[in-house]
Formats: C-alpha cells, structure tokens, sequence
C-alpha cells in the first residue's frame, strides 16, 4: 500500500465529511484510511459523472460553498436529512447501499 501526503486542508474537508459518512452508514468505518479510500473512490466516480453533458447549477453551487466552508455544509446538510429522515428514509437507505458497495 502506497503513502500519500494530504494537506492539512483537504484533512480539515474529510474530518467534517466524516459526520455525514457515519450518519448514511449507520456506524464509524475502522480508520481513517477507510473514509479517504471511500471518498476517493466515490469522488473518481463522480468525476467521471461530471464530464457527461448533464450539470445542476445548484450542485455546482454547493461543492463550491463544500470547499469554502465544509465544517458549514456538512452541518446543514446533516440537519436536512435528520429533520426530513422520514420523507428521505428510501433515498438515505438507496445511497447506503451505493456507498457500502465501496466499503465491502
């Protein structure tokens, strides 16, 4: 297994994440190396999205708010799902399932 080096901003980025990770799971991965292998293998699928023709201003808008202040749009974004957990109980259960598939 190969080392990289992350700067302290990109650490910062994952810590908050973290929260939000743990809330969809249901429970804490073993180590940190666990959520940035998750995040960036999640994150290179994504990217792989983003070059096809389809793209949401307002998805836009959030990843740059997300690099402004992550502690800020994690915090809301957990809010969101713990008051709407009901309304969004079949999409939370649906991106668990996504994101267990990167875990296993």
């Amino acid at each position: 297994m190969g080392k990289i080096e992350i700067s302290e901003e990109t650490i910062k980025k994952v810590n908050a994440f973290k929260k939000l990770i743990n809330y969809i799971l249901g429970d804490e991965l073993p180590n940190e190396s666990a959520y940035i292998e998750m995040i960036l293998f999640i994150g290179l699928d994504r990217m792989l999205q983003d070059l096809l023709p389809e793209e949401e201003m307002l998805l836009k808008t959030m990843v740059q708010m997300f690099k402004e202040c992550p502690e800020f749009v994690c915090d809301f974004i957990l809010r969101r799902l713990k008051e709407g957990e009901s309304i969004l109980a079949e999409k939370e259960e649906q991106t668990k399932k996504n994101w267990m598939f990167y875990v296993a």
